[in-house]
């Protein structure tokens, strides 16, 4: 999960976030993986990743579950062309050099 926060806590930190929805409340435990620099309006970037569910891992699940239906159909939605095949490396490319 990414945050702006105006008072970022450090690497390292551990953190109890609450979030509602109309599916439930979650509680989570969270730990600071990464820190970005001040901007000029005085916010932090801040990198966290979840450790652990105090309460409503299954209302966790159900939320997540509904963002990506609602991001597939948005991709199915759009009208992109298919991207072209990535080309196999040649078997030079893939030979030691010697020099």
């Amino acid at each position: 999960m990414f945050i702006v926060a105006e008072n970022a806590p450090e690497v390292g930190s551990q953190l109890k976030v609450t979030l509602e929805d109309e599916g439930g409340e979650v509680t989570l435990n969270m730990e600071v993986m990464w820190k970005g620099a001040k901007t000029a309006d005085n916010k932090t970037g801040v990198g966290m990743r979840i450790v652990g569910f105090d309460k409503g891992g299954d209302v966790y699940e159900r939320f997540i579950g509904r963002h990506l239906k609602a991001s597939a159909a948005d991709k199915a939605k759009a009208s992109l062309r298919p991207s072209k095949p990535a080309a196999a490396p040649s078997s030079d490319s893939m030979s030691p050099k010697r020099g």
